[in-house]
């Protein structure tokens, strides 16, 4: 029985555009409310230093973490980060932070599931093999198996760490005297790490991605070819988030030990960057098999009754019974 069928090209865009329109609706009405902007103002964090007098030298393991509009990407109690420059949230205070908009988030991330962590890396594998692709390449058949082979499983390492940034962080703040303790209780440090954790893997993942489509591509002079697959968009997004991804990452740690002014500002425009970059390729990756079907079936037995049936056991509902 045909249940279901949609065009790849339909199908990846309402995915890919579900994400994209969530978290760009995310950042601006992160910004345009001042909800994580008022999280923590100078006032409350200075206040707080002034309860705290120890927490500088004492207790180091034990530090509270905030987001601070005038300081740091990640500020610690006690850390003494004052750095300045432009207003320019990352995209973890812009949905990790505000409900209703990071379960919105977390939703279509999850329904992408299916696309980028099942049926990217096939058609990855797939179409790098096919005869007419290892033909015109100045590969070897061999290598072209490795490099797709990467190319797949670099992304699917990329993209469950990319679902680690996204669940397994919430900025717990909550300034009403009456909140329950979860909600009130402020963002243990171990969130951040593993946050930061998962943020790194994503990135060094999508890169040795990039990489090797890069090369497939590169060692492949048909025109053909590079027009089904639209070849020079794919390597321009896929050097784009290779460049941008380690910059934010440089930026990250250089706003962790240096605290100068615009460190966190030009890790959020990194960032910024890199995740819209690797989607704009995310979306590409699919474009070969755009004329193509997702097709859902329900194939099986049949539900009739095919029971085999002795003679004289039927019996004609219109057959009239007498009695002699």
């Amino acid at each position: 029985m045909h249940v279901l069928e949609i065009k790849v090209k339909h199908y990846v865009f309402l995915v890919m555009g579900a994400i994209n329109l969530t978290l760009a609706l995310g950042v601006i009405y992160a910004h345009f409310t001042d909800r994580v902007r008022d999280v923590v103002t100078d006032g409350e964090f200075e206040k707080i230093l002034s309860e705290n007098p120890d927490s500088n030298s004492e207790n180091p393991e034990n530090k509270t973490l905030f987001f601070r509009p005038g300081g740091s990407i990640i500020e610690y109690i006690g850390g003494g980060c004052d750095e300045q420059g432009p207003f320019l949230m990352t995209l973890t205070h812009t949905f990790a932070a505000l409900t209703p908009t990071k379960w919105i988030l977390r939703l279509v991330v999850a329904n992408s599931m299916f696309y980028i962590g099942i049926l990217m890396p096939w058609m990855e594998i797939k179409m790098f093999r096919e005869r007419v692709f290892v033909e015109t390449s100045n590969l070897s058949e061999t290598l072209i198996k490795f490099f797709s082979f990467i190319a797949a499983f670099s992304t699917t390492v990329g993209y469950i760490s990319a679902l680690g940034v996204v669940f397994c962080l919430d900025i717990y703040q909550n300034n009403d005297e009456n909140a329950p303790t979860v909600v009130d209780a402020r963002t243990p440090k171990w969130h951040w790490e593993l946050h930061m954790g998962f943020y790194i893997c994503m990135v060094c993942s999508y890169v040795v991605h990039n990489i090797s489509v890069c090369v497939l591509y590169l060692t492949n002079p048909c025109p053909e070819m590079a027009r089904k697959h639209n070849k020079w968009i794919k390597i321009v997004m896929a050097f784009c988030s290779a460049v941008f991804g380690p910059a934010s990452i440089y930026y990250l740690f250089a706003d962790f030990f240096w605290c100068q002014d615009n460190l966190s500002f030009y890790f959020s425009v990194f960032e910024y960057l890199f995740v819209f970059s690797c989607f704009v390729l995310i979306a590409e990756m699919s474009r070969y098999y755009w004329d193509k079907s997702i097709v859902v079936r329900l194939d099986g037995k049949s539900n009739g009754c095919e029971c085999d049936d002795p003679e004289g056991s039927r019996f004609p509902l219109n057959q009239s019974v007498t009695s002699e």
